[in-house]
């Protein structure tokens, strides 16, 4: 009698955490198939904020997609890092989870004058879902 409830709360338990595995897989699954386009936040002149939303799957750069919507980024090198003429100021970049910039971005970023920490080169920037609610502002000097 003992070994047999032993066997049943061991098959019990295992039950549970099985369920519990599978909810927060079809929970995590859920999230993902819903999301299909992210929002970028782009400052404008009185300081509010135009939404802009981007689909998801899309394999553009910020740079590309700014251009796009044709919003005042230059990008004289098509997007190379060379240039510096598609810079944005991110600021929000500690609520989001953007990747830091590379070394080539970070010299290029150390002779403009937006080099505040928060600038980054748009054309470095991949549309993904990274980058959800992220907002920019483009400085003027573009």
């Amino acid at each position: 009698m003992f070994f047999l409830e032993l066997s049943y709360r061991f098959f019990y338990s295992q039950v549970i955490y099985i369920s519990q595995i599978k909810l927060q897989t079809d929970s995590c699954n859920l999230q993902t198939s819903i999301m299909d386009s992210i929002i970028i936040n782009i400052q404008q002149d009185d300081f509010s904020f135009q939404p802009l939303e981007i689909p998801l799957g899309v394999q553009l750069s910020l740079m590309e997609v700014l251009k796009g919507e044709s919003y005042s980024i230059e990008a004289i090198c098509g997007g190379m890092a060379i240039c510096g003429t598609c810079r944005v100021e991110v600021l929000n970049k500690d609520e989001i989870l953007i990747e830091g910039a590379n070394d080539d971005e970070l010299c290029m970023l150390e002779t403009l004058p937006c080099y505040t920490g928060n600038c980054r080169l748009s054309c470095q920037i991949q549309i993904s879902e990274k980058i959800d609610g992220i907002k920019i502002r483009i400085p003027y000097e573009n």
